[in-house]
């Protein structure tokens, strides 16, 4: 009896010193999960940072990037659908899993986008990893130390940049350049048409009997048609309003050379180009919305009513966003 206790009282303590092996074992892999977990979620919280920052920078309406991660909550470009972002809090934008401040750095360059000067922004956004400290660097300087940037260590970490955004940007803004430029056309050939009737049925024609001189003429609204005498012999001879400028006047054609400045018949405003206000009243002259009055960066546009001839047929207006 007393060796089968012996025996028994071995098996027992075999059985306690492998049951502490295995456990040993499964804590060690439970815990190798709920860190490949964490690993897994901070890939995807990143992403999603990412995904916010340049949508915010995508809405906006200026040349500079927000990389504020605190306040894409507020802003409305994180919620907590995904599951990685539960409570919508600031600081759940601003930490990594292991509750670590993720770091984001961006810096930005002068690009030439499809012929057009842009700025575009580079950027990194890292998590410490599972160890809290950070192995990789998390600040970038110029764009090539974008280019030659990775994450080191258990670092997670990913680059990001505008160049496609901001390629957008530069398309639509020459498609509103193209649309400002066709209702300039149409505004020009639309007031031409209508001097062209006025000078004619003011009977100040060179072609008649007994011409009347067109200096003192009013047409039906009490506007003075001496405008149709553009050679200055007294008459108006058929076409002579083609000498004219059609195009809304600029301040700068209107400084330099007020007697070549068509005031357009319908009205006598003078645009000033690069002022916000002015260009609005422009685009709402020619039909189009006010905010034509600004690009997809915020900047104001610029007009120019004559920009090749100063002083005689054919004029070139030309506008830009600066």
């Amino acid at each position: 009896m007393k060796q089968r206790g012996a025996i028994f009282g071995l098996d027992l303590r075999m059985a306690i010193v492998i049951g502490g092996l295995m456990a040993t074992v499964l804590s060690t892999e439970l815990l190798s999960d709920f860190e490949g977990d964490r690993q897994e979620q901070a890939t995807k919280k990143i992403e999603l940072l990412r995904d916010a920052l340049l949508a915010r920078y995508a809405s906006s309406t200026t040349t500079t990037f927000t990389s504020t991660l605190s306040t894409l909550f507020s802003d409305g470009y994180l919620d907590g659908q995904s599951g990685y972002y539960a409570g919508n809090s600031a600081e759940q934008a601003a930490t990594d899993p292991w509750g670590t401040t993720y770091s984001v750095s961006v810096v930005s360059a002068s690009k030439t986008i499809l012929g057009a000067s842009v700025t575009s922004h580079f950027g990194i956004l890292v998590s410490a990893g599972a160890d809290r400290s950070f192995q990789s660097s998390t600040t970038i300087a110029s764009e090539a130390a974008f280019q030659t940037w990775a994450p080191a260590g258990d670092d997670i970490g990913l680059k990001f940049n505008t160049v496609l955004l901001d390629r957008n940007r530069v398309l639509l803004m020459q498609q509103r350049l193209r649309t400002i430029m066709d209702a300039l056309i149409t505004f020009a050939q639309r007031t031409e048409t209508a001097a062209a009737a006025d000078c004619v049925a003011a009977n100040c024609g060179c072609d008649d009997a007994s011409p009347v001189a067109c200096s003192g003429l009013v047409d039906g609204s009490g506007r003075s048609l001496a405008y149709c005498d553009r050679t200055g012999d007294g008459y108006y001879c058929n076409n002579e309003e083609r000498m004219m400028n059609f195009y809304p006047t600029d301040s700068v054609e209107n400084a330099s050379n007020p007697t070549l400045a068509y005031r357009t018949i319908r009205t006598f405003t003078t645009y000033t180009s690069g002022n916000l206000a002015s260009m609005q009243a422009l685009m709402t002259l020619i039909g189009l919305p006010t905010s034509f009055a600004q690009d997809h960066w915020g900047r104001t546009l610029r007009y120019d009513s004559n920009e090749y001839n100063t002083t005689a047929a054919p004029y070139t207006a030309s506008v830009w966003y600066q």
